[in-house]
């Protein structure tokens, strides 16, 4: 669960860069997150970023060959060869010249077999190519070139003036992830690039890169689990947008992966309309996402839905966003999806949706900070059977139960095994975050019977008195 609710001031500079030294440095590492700062040149925050995580990429490199064999339907090395044939060529151009460098460094810092540049890549591209083989490949049973797979990830919400408590921006997000993947987004990361702009730079480079702290795992240049707060006000997250009545072909027309996108609007996005431009270039319409953005300085909070060839943009000071895995903006809903389930209570999106309008513009009207977001993240009522029960119809999503109890009706012993571990023996874990303005101190608290807060403030100047909660 994520939530959160920040004020953020300033880049606070660049680590001090001394020679054959790591350029960051492990913050802490509790209840089973791990905190840290990299920083520097482009190749400089992978080094560090390599060289700290390092210890783990070994999960990584089960984790990207089991998801791509067992959930893309797809062999391993046909997925790296479409890969390095996609995307490679794309970093190759001028603008993306930092995430290329970026990758190197990661590539130099674990300095261990199988973390090579065209696996990056490929771990990198795995959110943008779910989509795209959905019909290239018929993976997910897409129909006719149809997909039809109604998918979620996360439950998620925006607000701000009137709607919360004290006026200012209140940010929650819920990550639904995979057995596999779940357990290994547990990296905090600090990245303070620097001003200094190396020789091989572009010219067409953005100048005044901007510090940001996002949730992540070991080698990826975004988020990925899509929750992040920028030095300067800037603060976003997202939930993919299901029925999608398309899948991007990146070969047809220049385009350019959601995960470059937005490394760079993170980076070198200074307002909203920045994130707005960015985002809507050269767009795939890959990973297509409900993205949820805030400016703490100006208490504006702008819902934008990436479709690729639409764009769906709303934005205000006072009310509220949020989405359940449905597209949003009329332009989205109507041009790029195949059918808008919000208000079907029988669909988990629509069941979702019903609740999270309920508790936001009902019940927590106005009253909207981080104990109450917390409350509302893990929440537990079936709209569908009008009663509490934890399963794939909740805002806190159980689908993992119905899994369970599927597999004892089918009296499968391993299909039991699976849905209590999660296939190959991979651990089930929730993410939540929860945004809040007022500092508090390290604090651990109990949501309910599964899931565990951790509220991370103070820490400066890694995260600019914000008070995060990670859990």
């Amino acid at each position: 669960m994520k939530t959160a609710n920040k004020r953020a001031r300033g880049n606070k500079g660049t680590l001090k860069v001394k020679h054959n030294a790591i350029n960051g440095k492990i913050i802490d590492k509790k209840e089973g997150w791990i905190y840290l700062e990299v920083g520097g040149t482009p190749y400089e925050i992978g080094f560090a970023h390599g060289k700290l995580l390092r210890p783990h990429f070994k999960q990584v490199l089960r984790v990207l060959p089991f998801n791509v064999e067992n959930e893309l339907k797809i062999s391993y090395a046909d997925y790296l060869r479409d890969c390095k044939r996609i995307f490679t060529p794309i970093l190759e151009e001028d603008e993306w010249a930092f995430i290329k460098e970026e990758l190197r460094g990661i590539v130099a810092g674990a300095s261990m077999k199988g973390i090579t540049y065209d696996f990056l890549v490929a771990w990198n591209s795995y959110l943008s190519m779910c989509t795209y083989y959905e019909k290239n490949h018929d993976s997910f049973g897409a129909l006719s070139g149809t997909v039809v797979r109604e998918h979620g990830r996360c439950s998620a919400f925006i607000a701000t003036g009137s709607a919360t408590k004290t006026d200012e921006i209140v940010m929650a997000h819920n990550t639904h992830s995979d057995f596999a993947t779940g357990f290994i987004l547990n990296v905090v990361m600090r990245v303070i690039p620097s001003s200094a702009i190396p020789s091989a730079t572009p010219s067409s480079m953005p100048l005044a890169p901007i510090s940001f702290v996002m949730q992540t795992a070991p080698g990826l240049i975004c988020s990925s689990s899509d929750w992040f707060l920028c030095d300067n006000g800037i603060i976003g997250c997202e939930t993919t947008i299901s029925n999608l009545n398309f899948v991007p072909d990146f070969l047809i027309q220049p385009s350019v992966p959601y995960y470059l996108r937005i490394r760079k609007a993170m980076q070198y996005g200074k307002t909203l309309d920045d994130y707005v431009e960015i985002m809507s270039k050269k767009s795939a319409g890959d990973y297509a996402c409900t993205w949820f953005l805030g400016d703490v300085n100006t208490g504006e909070i702008m819902m934008l839905e990436d479709g690729g060839k639409h764009i769906g943009v709303e934005r205000t000071h006072d009310g509220a966003f949020h989405a359940s895995n449905n597209a949003m903006t009329p332009e989205i809903a109507a041009l790029d999806t195949t059918h808008d389930n919000k208000y079907n209570p029988d669909s988990t999106t629509g069941a979702r949706h019903l609740r999270m309008e309920y508790l936001l513009f009902d019940k927590y009207r106005g009253k909207l900070d981080t104990t109450n977001a917390k409350k509302i993240l893990a929440d537990h009522y079936d709209v569908s059977e009008n009663k509490y029960k934890m399963g794939k119809m909740n805002i806190c999503k159980h689908a993992e139960l119905e899994i369970q109890e599927s597999n004892k009706k089918e009296g499968s012993k391993e299909g039991s095994k699976e849905g209590s571990k999660g296939n190959h023996g991979f651990p089930l874990k929730f993410r939540r975050m929860v945004f809040e303005q007022t500092p508090l101190p390290w604090q651990v608290g109990n949501i309910d019977n599964h899931s565990r807060v951790l509220q991370l403030a103070s820490i400066q100047p890694y995260f600019n008195n914000t008070e995060v909660l990670f859990g």
